[in-house]
């Protein structure tokens, strides 16, 4: 059985229910927070999130395909994008934290080319797309917000493109958990013991790999005494090399 590769963030207050631990960002750490709080009502400026959404496990955001209508900001919970691919499946582009921005990559053609999945149950807030454009052109500070973050969009596929084209499976895995440890830590979370409420299979068709070749390093990452594995985390421990993955495989 292919259990979730997740755990709960150790410095969390003792008073919130474990099962919330990391499932929700501040709106001050979100990346689209300057496009939401520009100028005060007074001055007459659209509100820009127009509803919050939830998501049951398993329900799409939005489809591939199918018309940009707005943008999305992850509030809570964990989605994936997924891409087709040529043999009728799909792919993995980008898993999407809390705090994440969803739906940029629409903006060049209006049409969506992923589909965003819930991978458990989330809160996304919803800004429609006439609003930011709107703001963008208004504002031209948050115009140059707005094309920051479709450029790191850009950066990050490509990156992405490059980790699964020049890269051997255990660099592939070891930069997957050194990105997510980061991505938490610009969150305010630790950097060492993160939630991944993804299975293996799922972070395999992230890193094109199989699910036995996924599960296969990570239990060697444990061997070594890089990482620690339970029923649902994966905690980073102290003097862990993960970047020394990178070395052996260039050398194998």
């Amino acid at each position: 059985m292919d259990i979730p590769v997740s755990a709960v963030l150790p410095e969390t207050p003792a008073s919130e229910k474990p099962s919330s631990r990391g499932r929700q960002v501040a709106c001050t750490s979100c990346a689209m927070h300057p496009l939401c709080h520009p100028l005060s009502r007074a001055e007459g400026w659209l509100n820009a999130v127009q509803t919050r959404r939830r998501l049951a496990r398993g329900e799409r955001l939005y489809r591939a395909g199918s018309p940009q209508t707005a943008l999305y900001a992850v509030r809570a919970g964990f989605l994936k994008a997924c891409a087709p691919s040529g043999d009728g499946g799909r792919f993995i582009v980008r898993f999407l934290l809390p705090g994440d921005a969803a739906g940029l990559d629409a903006f060049g053609s209006g049409t969506h080319p992923t589909e965003a999945v819930a991978l458990e149950d989330c809160q996304v807030c919803e800004i429609p797309r006439y609003r930011a454009e709107i703001l963008a052109e208004g504002i031209p500070s948050l115009g140059a917000q707005l094309r920051t973050l479709i450029g790191g969009e850009l950066a990050r596929s490509q990156e992405h493109a490059a980790l699964l084209t020049r890269h051997a499976a255990s660099e592939r895995v070891s930069r997957f958990l050194i990105d997510m440890s980061d991505r938490w830590g610009e969150r305010g979370y630790s950097r060492t013991a993160f939630r991944l409420p993804m299975r293996r299979q799922e972070i395999g068709e992230h890193l094109g790999l199989t699910m036995e070749t996924v599960s296969r390093i990570l239990s060697d990452f444990q061997a070594r005494g890089w990482i620690r594995l339970s029923r649902g985390g994966v905690e980073i421990l102290p003097g862990a090399r993960l970047g020394e993955a990178a070395k052996e495989a260039a050398l194998a």
